[in-house]
C-alpha cells in the first residue's frame, strides 16, 4: 500500500516520537520541505544533532580563537618590533642631529686649527718662532737645504749609513790648545770597544780595545790592537824595503866586528895581564886593612858593659861596678838603650859612682855603663 504523505497538519497534533518509528522507517524522502517544523517534534528528539553540532561549532570556534590569539600575538610582536624601530629611528635621529651640531662644532674648530698650523709654520719658517717639542716621522724625510744640528748627542739607529761627504771633521768646536781624544769607537758588545783614536797625550794615532764608554773625552787602551795591512811605507819608503836595507847595515856591521875580534882578543889578553898585576898591589893593600880591622876588634873585646837599674825613686845615681881613673875609661853611658852626652852625668872616681846632672831619674831606668878593662 502506498505510504501517505504526511504533511505538517496530519502532525499538528499526534507527535510522532522516535520510539514510535522503526529505525530508518522516516527518510527524507518522506517529508517535504519545511514539512516538520521543531514544534512538532519531540524536546529530545534532536539532543544529540544538536550537541554533536555545537560541539564541532565549539571546537571550531576554539581553533578559530586560538588562531586568532596567535595572529593577535604575532601582530603584538609586530607593532612592538615596529615601535622598536621607530623608538631607534627617532633616537638615531636625535644623534644625528647632535653629530652634525658636533661636526660643524668639529669643522670650526679644525679651521682655526688650521689656520693656526700655517701660521705657526710661517713663523718657524722665517724664525719668528723656534721649533720645540718632539716629533716623530713615520715615514721619509728629505731635506733639500742644510742641516744644522746644535744638540749635544745625535743618534743614527740605521742599518747601514751612505755617506757622500768625501771630508769627515771630528771635534770641529775644539779651539785653542787641544787636549781631549778624537776618534771613533766601535761597539764590540760584551767585548768592549775597539778605538781607532788621535791620543792627545802621546801626539800618536792608536789602534786599541778600550773599556772607555763613547762619553769619555780620553781613551785609556786596555790593549793595543793588531793591524792587517798590504804595503807600509816609511818616510815615504816602502816600509819592508826599509827594513831589507837595515838588515843589509847590520849585516856590514857584524861583519866588520868580526874582522876586528883578533885586535879586540889581543888587547883583551894585554888587559888581563894589567889587571893581575894590579890585582897583586891591591891584595896587599886589603891584607894591610884586615890586619887593622882585627886590631880594632882585638882592642873593642876590652870594653866591659855595667848594667844596673835604678829602683830608689828620686835617686839620679848609680854605681859603675868597675874601678876608673879617669873619665877616660868610661866609653859611654846609655839610659834605656839612648846614649848620654858627657855633659848629661858626673863621675866620682873615689867611689866609683855615676850621677845624673837630672834631680831624678825615674825608677826602673835601665842604665849601661860601658869602661875599658
Amino acid at each position: 500500500m502506498a505510504l501517505t504523505r504526511v504533511t505538517s497538519q496530519v502532525l499538528d497534533s499526534n507527535a510522532v516520537s522516535a520510539a514510535k518509528l522503526a529505525n530508518g522507517a522516516v527518510t527524507a524522502r518522506h517529508f517535504a520541505n519545511l514539512s516538520v517544523e521543531l514544534r512538532h517534534l519531540a524536546p529530545d528528539a534532536n539532543v544529540v544533532l544538536l550537541h554533536s553540532d555545537l560541539t564541532t561549532n565549539v571546537n571550531s570556534l576554539q581553533t578559530n580563537l586560538n588562531a586568532t590569539t596567535a595572529n593577535i600575538n604575532i601582530v603584538t610582536s609586530n607593532l612592538n618590533s615596529l615601535t622598536t624601530r621607530v623608538n631607534t629611528i627617532d633616537d638615531n635621529t636625535f644623534r644625528n642631529s647632535q653629530n652634525i651640531a658636533v661636526n660643524a662644532a668639529n669643522t670650526i674648530q679644525l679651521l682655526a686649527n688650521l689656520n693656526q698650523t700655517s701660521t705657526n709654520v710661517a713663523q718657524i719658517i722665517d724664525g719668528t718662532t723656534p721649533f720645540t717639542g718632539e716629533v716623530t716621522m713615520n715615514d721619509d724625510l728629505i731635506v733639500t737645504g742644510n742641516l744644522i744640528i746644535n744638540g749635544a748627542t745625535t743618534t743614527a739607529n740605521s742599518v747601514n749609513m751612505v755617506v757622500e761627504d768625501r771630508m769627515m771633521m771630528l771635534a770641529n768646536s775644539v779651539s785653542g790648545s787641544p787636549s781631549a781624544d778624537v776618534g771613533m769607537l766601535f761597539n764590540r758588545g760584551s767585548q768592549g770597544n775597539a778605538a781607532f783614536f788621535y791620543d792627545e797625550s802621546g801626539k800618536t794615532f792608536k789602534i786599541a780595545d778600550t773599556q772607555d764608554p763613547a762619553s769619555n773625552t780620553v781613551l785609556s787602551p786596555v790593549t793595543l790592537g793588531n793591524l792587517a795591512v798590504g804595503t807600509l811605507t816609511f818616510n815615504g819608503a816602502d816600509l819592508n824595503t826599509a827594513i831589507t836595507d837595515n838588515v843589509h847595515v847590520v849585516n856590514t856591521y857584524i861583519q866588520t866586528l868580526e874582522a876586528n875580534a883578533d885586535a879586540i882578543d889581543a888587547r883583551l889578553a894585554a888587559n888581563v895581564l894589567v889587571s893581575a898585576s894590579n890585582d897583586f898591589v891591591t891584595f896587599t893593600r886589603l891584607n894591610a886593612n884586615i890586619n887593622v880591622v882585627q886590631d880594632n876588634i882585638v882592642a873593642s873585646t876590652a870594653m866591659i858593659p855595667f848594667v844596673n837599674v835604678i829602683t830608689t825613686a828620686g835617686s839620679n845615681a848609680v854605681g859603675m861596678g868597675v874601678d876608673t881613673t879617669s873619665d877616660a875609661n868610661v866609653v859611654t853611658v846609655t839610659m834605656d838603650g839612648v846614649v848620654q852626652a858627657n855633659t848629661e852625668f858626673v863621675m866620682n872616681h873615689t867611689t866609683n859612682v855615676l850621677q845624673f846632672k837630672d834631680a831624678s831619674i825615674p825608677s826602673g831606668t835601665i842604665v849601661t855603663i860601658y869602661t875599658l878593662a
